[in-house]
């Protein structure tokens, strides 16, 4: 029994068609593309000079700064809570947790501290390129603190 199981095993692997599977067909994908979408609400076009624009932040709004490293480089800043309450507004389910942020960990986003008005706001980062869009592989900025 074992060996014509085996067989018939054999015949279907020798059969098979492997199909490559989209991005956005994994967790971390859907996770990228929500991230994505939460970032648009973001003024990306926004020369990030303003330190009054972090108040957007206390609003659940993802604000856009200068990078503290280079001045000629910008950041998009938000908070956690913010990106799980829009990925609960959407009905996202497939991460949550620590899951969701060693995803997001992953795909480049990185976390700092930061100052708005008098207060220490944790946040998450992600760089911007010259064109509005996001840059993944840069980890790192200087803590205001």
């Amino acid at each position: 029994k074992n060996d014509r199981w085996q067989a018939q095993l054999h015949q279907l692997m020798q059969e098979a068609i492997v199909i490559e599977a989209p991005e956005e067909a994994s967790a971390t994908g859907l996770v990228h593309s929500q991230l994505e979408s939460f970032i648009q609400k973001a003024d990306l076009k926004s020369d990030g000079k303003t330190k009054e624009d972090r108040q957007g932040l206390l609003n659940g709004v993802p604000v856009v700064q200068v990078d503290p490293n280079d001045e000629k480089e910008r950041i998009v800043y938000f908070r956690g809570q913010d990106f799980v309450q829009h990925l609960k507004k959407v009905r996202f389910e497939e991460l949550k947790g620590a899951n969701l942020w060693i995803a997001m960990r992953d795909m480049g986003v990185g976390h700092s501290v930061i100052r708005v008005n008098k207060s220490a706001v944790k946040v998450w980062f992600l760089h911007l390129t010259e064109d509005n869009v996001i840059d993944y592989k840069r980890l790192s900025i200087k803590s205001e603190f």
